[in-house]
């Protein structure tokens, strides 16, 4: 349960409303293994997926076979057709990045209201409105990265979002190295040349996935 409290879908619902509401929801667990696939945007509707354990990530994959990642997803994190459209949805797909479980709820049991009413359940829709919100920003986030024009600025513009959001200049990197120049949708080589670079002009210090910013904006 304590993972289910990690998801701002069930802020302010205590934990008896929120297995009331489970059961309510007719909700399942599904395991998935690291580099396993989620879920397709093209297969019919699934409803809401709340990561419990483990992380994943929202991958767009090109006809020609590259991909970019769109945004990792953590414990406590929630996807599904209601927080992100596009319009090729045949290319877009959820991998997990490691072992996760995913509990996945009806979207239709989630926006109709019981015949009980319950506050909670009002609670939830709220928290969903909120949540559509919240993904709206990271989408603008992603694309104000991929606005800048080349791997340094993509590279600089992404580390200070983690630090702000981190609240200090040393912070974890959501993903593997390979998955960042994905999410920044640059050459893999080519990135890690100029992260190199970047080392060497005392811009930042890197070990494996933590990260420092030496420089002041």
């Amino acid at each position: 349960m304590n993972s289910i409290n990690k998801s701002k879908l069930f802020f302010n619902i205590n934990d008896s409303e929120q297995q009331t509401m489970i059961k309510c929801f007719n909700s399942h667990l599904i395991k998935y293994m690291s580099g396993e696939v989620l879920y397709f945007f093209s297969e019919a509707n699934m409803g809401i997926g709340i990561v419990e354990e483990g992380n994943a990530c929202i991958v767009y994959n090109f006809p020609n076979g590259s991909r970019t990642i769109l945004e990792d997803l953590s414990a406590g994190d929630i996807f599904g057709d209601l927080f992100y459209y596009h319009s090729s949805k045949e290319n877009i797909s959820i991998e997990a990045t490691s072992d996760c479980v995913v509990r996945y709820i009806d979207y239709e049991h989630l926006t109709k209201r019981c015949i009980k009413a319950c506050a909670h359940h009002s609670q939830l829709v709220s928290n969903v409105l909120e949540m559509v919100q919240e993904k709206a920003q990271h989408i603008c986030e992603h694309l104000e990265v991929l606005s800048q024009r080349s791997i340094r600025e993509r590279i600089l513009s992404y580390f200070s979002i983690l630090s702000v959001k981190a609240g200090e200049d040393t912070f974890e990197l959501p993903f593997s190295i390979t998955d960042l120049s994905d999410y920044l949708s640059v050459d893999r080589s080519a990135m890690s040349r100029e992260l190199k670079k970047m080392k060497n002009d005392n811009l930042i210090k890197m070990n494996k996935r933590k990260v420092t910013l030496l420089f002041s904006e």
